[in-house]
């Protein structure tokens, strides 16, 4: 139905930057480059610093542009280190 598959494509929305995935990594719907990114940052034991007050607007186009904010959004729609 209708729908069922806008329900569907609302959950594949992504939470952190606004692509398109199937993908629930750590707790969460995620595209490939956020998965990528939280997983090397969680196994490099990487830390990032904001130049900001960590409230970087994160989307597909700006996502690159703070990493600190970025793996925030990330832990903040429920992927998680363990």
């Amino acid at each position: 139905t209708d729908a069922g598959r806008k329900h569907f494509n609302v959950i594949r929305k992504l939470t952190i930057v606004g692509a398109h995935n199937n993908d629930a990594v750590k707790r969460a719907i995620t595209c490939e480059g956020c998965k990528g990114f939280f997983r090397r940052t969680a196994q490099r034991h990487l830390t990032y610093t904001c130049k900001g007050v960590e409230k970087c607007a994160i989307n597909k186009q700006t996502r690159n542009i703070c990493q600190r904010c970025r793996f925030l959004k990330c832990k903040a729609a429920g992927m998680s280190t363990d």
